[in-house]
């Protein structure tokens, strides 16, 4: 149950949301709430076919772990193609062809590996006998030879005729399956450089012609099947399809035949002519999908301790309720192993060919979902190879046809096809429930994770940007007492360790530490330790990772004990702590605390690390901390306080921040007025001795003075990733409060602010902000996200784009501003004219026009957005114009008496994988 707002109940959930903020250049605006439906695999659109040579044969296809580039092996070229993928629509554009005659003299590239960590590709070639090793440039996508190793050549024995391969989990090993020789060769691969040798003892011979296999998640066990799979290859062994269980030692990497099923001798039917085998994620069961011309999938249950398998059940093609399941080629299953897709061939050219079946966690079992024909995927003949896919973004599948030679693009739709321009993450809408009483965010280093921790649900919630719609992607979550997860009783804060390895959770019943472990699905996320008496407000680590710092107390004294601060020491690779020291302040039982320290609320630390700095909501006090760097201990050297150095905007500091550049403090405060008619806020700049880490107070900005508005009950603030914002988030106390976000501006040269405007909440239709609590900005981008704790909701904020009096907008996205300045004034310039790519500029008078600006779109030509500009005029100008998507800025100055220059730049943005908003 999700606490109730004092003054009033949230609204309905669901409720589409709006919310900007306009003024000074910037206006916020909420974007696109999606929760579990955005990873549904619902309906399958068709983006795009290619059929652009060398693409003469194509039989396998995969995509590098980022996500960014395809490789397409051709059994007729010979050749590995590579494609640059675009992450939003998901389609491509050709990089390079490298031709596997050039390595090893014959021709039939046939199957594809890439390693984890993107710097090699291994391809094997059915009619060279032949595995070859491919270095990846991981920004282009290019590949170079490295070496190739051929059947007989140097004692390497195994691969003629190979028509498999896989790099294991641990990175130590490449497997090869030869269909002629009937063996599962093992290479050692070495993790420097990719570079592989051949290891006789360690492989299995006699197995027959397989054909494809898979591992499974522990790397303990494989799976290999025989079926009808090669073309113009081998005859096979096993023509009528079977079924082989492999166990491989994680240590010496020696395999060992372990399980055999084969249709002839005990079933199940379900294996004739095999052509492909999947493993769900959660390992618990095995498909296995083929057979000429009807098709069908076998089901079998697997013992995750043994690797064992059982069979359980078959679905035939033939089956109405299927409709035309074909001759299955390919399987794949999504990340959160609820669907499984399988793409098939026909001779009959109206046949639908890619099935989506929905699994049952529990028991296996599918059920038909659907199946969508689209031109392209059509298979004309039976025994056509085909191969399918899925990015890793789970966006977007790839199917190649050998005969129709081309790749199939198909977009899966995150929301049944539509898209909704929705602003808020609420609880309980779209299958998410994990935000109830949501009361802190933080981001991944690279921004491709976001972490809300809530109160009332005791839950981490995880969310990732999605490309395609621009907004978030509930990605999922972890609770307090399920799957072996403790620690997070009522969890209040969290800090990322800056190598991004471990998260740190803290609250009122304790806390936990997760590890970021991308195998970890779907959330990646590691539970690894219950943090016991782990309580607290407020975490933060040094930037060194060495040691993270928590603030606790409550001065209600609900929580037993003294306030304080205490000095952990982190194990970087297990990401446990010990603790070195605790600072405390006076509290319940403890009268010789240090002064300031009562109730601390939030701490930051400088970005060289040699200071940390305190915000007490008992003290009314801002303490400044000498940290040692080895030791992580803090000596205190300054304190200031609401009283006795006569700073009014510290009273009851709740929130402080230590700007990005080091120059300034920024502290946020909300006392209690009496009489208590609202609670008022107020924002403190102070400037900050680089070298004594000294503070000196430079301005208070006051909650209902000089226009100021939205700082009533202040609980958060956070600096703009470009430094140009300070952001606050206030939150209504006892029924009295904002429940808003205001904005101020900063100036980057004296770090003091002005403010700009506020969004409250039940204002102009907007929704989602009552009980505001935490604020976080997204690395990298211009996204803002804020965390509300009475709509157990998670918002997201981004710089609109409009055409107004003094800007202009192109592409719905890059925000173009420019100012003027003579020997005598200065001013911005005005609007003349606007239109498609283009707007002309004046600066005054409106008949006196001075500049012209486009931005185009070069994407198709170079990956870029151009920024040109022609301006008739010797007046000094900076033209400005901002992403408003990912918040990179391009600035363009011509000085005073200068005739200014054209513009022509056609590298300006590089952010055509980018979704516009």
């Amino acid at each position: 149950m999700r606490p109730q707002h004092p003054k009033r109940q949230a609204t309905a959930l669901g409720q589409t949301r709006l919310a900007s903020l306009r003024g000074h250049g910037l206006a916020l605006g909420c974007f696109l709430a999606l929760g579990v439906g955005a990873v549904r695999a619902d309906d399958l659109e068709l983006i795009h076919s290619y059929r652009d040579a060398p693409l003469d044969g194509p039989v396998a296809v995969a995509v590098s772990s980022d996500g960014r580039h395809l490789y397409v092996a051709s059994l007729f070229d010979d050749a590995v193609t590579t494609f640059a993928r675009n992450s939003v629509s998901g389609s491509l554009s050709f990089v390079d062809t490298t031709f596997l005659s050039a390595a090893n003299g014959r021709y039939g590239a046939y199957d594809l590996a890439l390693s984890a960590d993107n710097q090699q590709l291994y391809a094997i070639d059915i009619r060279g006998n032949a595995l070859t090793v491919f270095t990846r440039d991981v920004d282009s996508g290019s590949l170079e030879l490295l070496e190739t190793h051929v059947d007989g050549v140097d004692g390497v024995d195994g691969l003629a005729a190979p028509t498999a391969v896989l790099v294991t989990l641990d990175h130590r090993q490449v497997l090869v399956l030869g269909a002629f020789d009937g063996t599962l060769s093992v290479f050692d691969r070495e993790a420097s450089n990719g570079r592989l040798s051949y290891r006789p003892e360690a492989g299995l011979a006699g197995i027959g012609s397989m054909s494809e296999m898979t591992l499974s998640p522990d790397g303990r066990h494989l799976y290999l099947v025989a079926g009808e799979r090669i073309t113009n290859g081998p005859s096979l062994q096993h023509p009528d399809g079977s079924l082989t269980f492999v166990e491989r030692d994680p240590d010496t990497g020696t395999l060992t035949s372990r399980q055999i099923f084969n249709e002839r001798d005990d079933g199940p039917f379900g294996l004739v002519s095999t052509a492909a085998v999947a493993l769900a994620p959660d390992g618990r069961h095995l498909y296995a999908v083929g057979g000429l011309g009807f098709g069908q999938i076998a089901i079998f249950k697997r013992d995750p301790g043994t690797g064992r398998l059982s069979f359980t059940e078959f679905i035939e093609g033939d089956d109405d309720t299927v409709d035309g399941l074909a001759s299955a080629r390919d399987v794949v299953i999504s990340d959160d192993g609820r669907h499984v897709i399988v793409v098939g061939a026909s001779e009959n050219p109206g046949d639908h060919l890619v099935k989506r079946f929905e699994r049952d966690p529990a028991t296996g079992s599918l059920s038909f979902a659907a199946a969508d024909f689209a031109a392209g995927v059509e298979i004309t003949s039976s025994a056509a190879q085909a191969g399918l896919t899925l990015s890793p973004d789970g966006r977007h599948l790839y199917a190649v046809d050998q005969f129709l030679d081309q790749i199939t693009i198909l977009s899966r739709d995150p929301a049944s096809g539509e898209i909704e321009s929705t602003a808020v993450h609420t609880q309980g809408a779209d299958g998410i429930d994990a935000l109830g009483g949501a009361s802190d965010i933080t981001t991944s280093p690279n921004g491709d994770r976001i972490y809300v921790a809530s109160t009332a649900e005791q839950s981490v919630a995880v969310f990732e940007p999605d490309p395609l719609t621009a907004g978030l992607r509930f990605v999922g979550s972890h609770f307090n007492g399920v799957d072996g997860v403790s620690g997070l009783e009522a969890p209040r804060t969290m800090t990322l360790s800056p190598d991004a390895r471990h998260l740190y959770v803290a609250g009122g019943g304790g806390g936990a530490v997760f590890a970021r472990d991308p195998s970890a699905a779907p959330t990646g996320l590691r539970f690894v330790a219950d943090l016991d008496a782990f309580h607290g407000w407020d975490l933060t680590a040094s930037p060194d990772g060495r040691h993270i710092y928590l603030a606790f107390g409550d001065p209600s004294g609900y929580e037993p004990g003294p306030p304080g601060i205490t000095t952990l020491a982190r194990n970087p690779t297990t990401g446990l702590i010990t603790e070195v020291e605790t600072l405390y302040g006076f509290g319940r039982g403890f009268d010789d605390g240090m002064p300031g320290l009562q109730a601390v609320r939030s701490i930051s630390i400088s970005p060289d690390g040699r200071h940390l700095y305190s915000a007490a909501f008992g003290s009314s006090a801002v303490l400044t901390f000498d940290r040692d760097p080895t030791s992580g201990r803090l000596l205190v050297r300054q304190t200031l306080t609401q009283h006795d150095d006569g700073i009014p905007s510290l009273a009851q500091a709740r929130a402080i921040t230590v700007s990005r550049d080091g120059r300034q403090v920024y502290v946020a405060a909300a006392p209690f007025l009496d009489p208590p008619e609202r609670i008022g806020g107020a924002l403190t700049v102070f400037h900050r001795d680089p070298t004594t880490g000294a503070l000196a107070l430079a301005e208070e900005h006051v909650d209902g003075t000089s226009g100021i508005n939205g700082l009533g009950g202040a609980v958060a603030i956070v600096e703009g990733q470009d430094g140009r914002r300070i952001f606050v988030a206030s939150q209504s106390m006892s029924g009295f409060g904002d429940d808003a976000l205001a904005v101020f501006e900063r100036d980057p040269a004296t770090g003091n602010l002005r403010f700009l405007e506020a969004t409250l909440a039940g204002q102009d239709g907007v929704d989602g902000l009552y009980g505001a609590q935490a604020l976080a900005v997204r690395p990298g981008a211009a996204d803002l996200y804020l965390a509300s704790r009475y709509e157990s909701a998670l918002n997201l904020f981004r710089p609109s784009c409009e055409t107004g009096p003094s800007t202009l907008c192109f592409h719905d996205r890059f925000r173009v501003e420019v100012g003027w300045r003579s020997l005598t004034t200065a001013g911005n310039a005005q609007v003349a004219v606007t239109g498609g790519d283009s707007g002309i500029f004046w600066f005054f008078q409106p008949d006196n026009w001075e500049m012209l600006i486009k931005v185009l779109d070069g994407c198709a030509v170079n990956h870029h957005f151009w920024v040109f500009s022609a301006a008739v005029t010797d007046v000094g100008f900076t033209l400005r114009v901002t992403d408003t998507m990912t918040g990179a800025v391009k600035q363009y100055d011509n000085p005073i008496g200068v005739a200014a220059p054209a513009v022509t730049d056609t590298q300006a943005f590089a952010a055509c994988s980018s979704a516009a908003p």
